[in-house]
């Protein structure tokens, strides 16, 4: 995928899944911001197809640069929470047969993180979070994944015989 250098996903072509893990690792504001600042990624976890009514339907996507740190080393650091949550309450009814009892559904999808951005290198020093989807009625999982991005600096040769 692709970020353009102000921070939208120029990947159109990307499938949701995909297209959220490249904003979640890699999207990012392209003005200075001061500690306290927030926004939001182009992050869109939860679709239900015809027949879903929904009763409940509640969204959260921040991202807070919460602090402003340096290294041993003298480089700033970024630090960035990440909440991104959704959740949706209702049924499913057949479109077909509109008199069809309703079933019941919950789904919830989330990630809760935390990156460490190096802000003179351009790149992340780290960053890790967890991604869980939740979801009850005809489509049950039960979903939690952790994800991390950490430097990594090259291959080393094995030597072998």
């Amino acid at each position: 995928g692709e970020v353009t250098p102000d921070g939208a996903i120029s990947s159109f072509y990307l499938q949701e899944r995909q297209r959220n893990l490249l904003a979640m690792f890699f999207q990012l504001p392209i003005t200075p911001g001061k500690v306290g600042d927030s926004w939001e990624l182009d992050f869109y976890c939860l679709s239900m197809g015809s027949g879903y009514i929904a009763n409940v339907a509640e969204k959260v996507n921040r991202v807070t640069l919460s602090s402003l740190t340096t290294t041993a080393e003298g480089d700033s650091v970024a630090v960035l929470d990440y909440a991104l949550a959704e959740k949706i309450v209702g049924g499913f009814q057949s479109p077909l047969d509109t008199t069809a009892t309703l079933t019941p559904s919950t789904s919830t999808c989330s990630f809760i993180g935390q990156g460490r951005f190096l802000v003179e290198k351009g790149r992340w020093q780290e960053f890790k979070g967890e991604f869980s989807v939740l979801s009850s009625g005809p489509f049950s999982s039960n979903a939690v994944q952790v994800f991390a991005l950490i430097p990594f600096e090259g291959v080393i040769p094995v030597s072998g015989n």
